[in-house]
């Protein structure tokens, strides 16, 4: 997309008789592909890799759901790149802005550090984004089964404080269920898609101005 803005293809294409919302839906249904299949690939490296080093298996029944967990978290985030970048008009200035989200977003999902451990101001600002709710998803469904294992009996104060600490729920006036949880990253994508649509004729007024 960036690459036919700066090049002036989509003012040229915005010449045929294909609307502005159908070209950045084309753009952004082929982004989730994409997003979709790279996903995939990574989790069987690592589940290959898991099993090899670490011995632990990834139960093949959870198969189907990290798919469509997938398919959902490439919407949500191909959405997010597709505002942020409707003000973008070279390739080079995307290069910048993708090291500082992907940077932000290691930090923000928990992965460098556990979201219990750091300071409840930054644990406030990451729960204002869906990082860490896109993670927890993913943390859930991994988990599952090795919590229950884990925390036996009337060890739930136990087990809650450890999926607090870790991100595994995330602590919203009390830790959020699954669903609470895709409730929020589909409001989210829904947000993310009003502000595109009303961003939709100031984008196609400045690809025209190109002509």
């Amino acid at each position: 997309m960036i690459v036919d803005r700066e090049n002036g293809n989509l003012s040229d294409y915005l010449l045929t008789e294909a609307s502005y919302l159908r070209i950045q839906f084309g753009y952004l249904a082929s982004a989730v592909i994409i997003g979709t299949i790279m996903q995939l690939l990574m989790f069987g490296a690592m589940s290959g890799a898991f099993a090899l080093l670490d011995h632990v298996v990834i139960p093949w029944q959870l198969t189907g759901k990290i798919i469509a967990l997938a398919l959902f978290s490439s919407v949500v985030w191909t959405s997010f790149n597709l505002l942020i970048l409707s003000f973008v008009s070279r390739v080079t200035t995307m290069s910048g802005i993708a090291t500082i989200v992907g940077t932000a977003a290691g930090f923000f999902a928990g992965v460098y550090m556990p979201i219990g451990a750091v300071p409840s101001g930054a644990q406030a600002l990451m729960k204002m984004t869906p990082f860490p709710y896109n993670a927890a998803a993913y943390r859930q469904i991994l988990l599952q089964q090795p919590l229950a294992t884990t925390f036996t009996g009337k060890q739930e104060a136990a087990r809650a404080s450890f999926e607090k600490m870790l991100g595994v729920r995330i602590d919203v006036n009390g830790l959020l269920s699954s669903s609470h949880t895709y409730m929020i990253l589909i409001g989210f994508t829904l947000g993310v898609s009003i502000l595109i649509f009303l961003l939709a004729r100031f984008s196609r007024k400045a690809a025209l101005a190109r002509v």
